[in-house]
């Protein structure tokens, strides 16, 4: 039986990280929910709800709008600073640097405005 090199086994060991490590990488959910006592109900499933990179680049990498409740969800983020925006059509409405070091559930409360 041929022994295998030390080099080839720091080979495969290091193709086999290579593989796994991406594979592996964190990520992370943000869910929320947009409390509000300053539109009808039928207006909150209008919340557009945007999420941008750390650096400004002008666009969100990721939208969604909230649901009849309030309630919206974003999924596969890296651990880091995110901006978000909740806007009411156009208007922007509230704003935060969030700060993505796990899984976050977070309320937003518009009725103090």
């Amino acid at each position: 039986m041929k022994v295998p090199t030390i080099s080839r086994v720091l080979a495969a060991v290091t193709i086999m990280l290579v593989l796994y490590i991406p594979a592996t990488a964190q990520q992370l959910t943000f869910t929320g929910q947009i409390l509000t006592t300053t539109v009808s109900k039928s207006q909150v499933r209008r919340f557009n709800i945007k999420l941008y990179p750390p650096k400004a680049s002008g666009k969100p990498i990721l939208v969604t709008t909230s649901d009849a409740v309030g309630r919206f969800k974003f999924t596969g983020l890296s651990p880091m600073s995110y901006l978000l925006e909740i806007y009411l059509g156009t208007v922007l409405v509230y704003q935060e640097v969030i700060n993505m070091t796990k899984d976050t559930d977070r309320k937003i409360d518009l009725r103090k405005k």
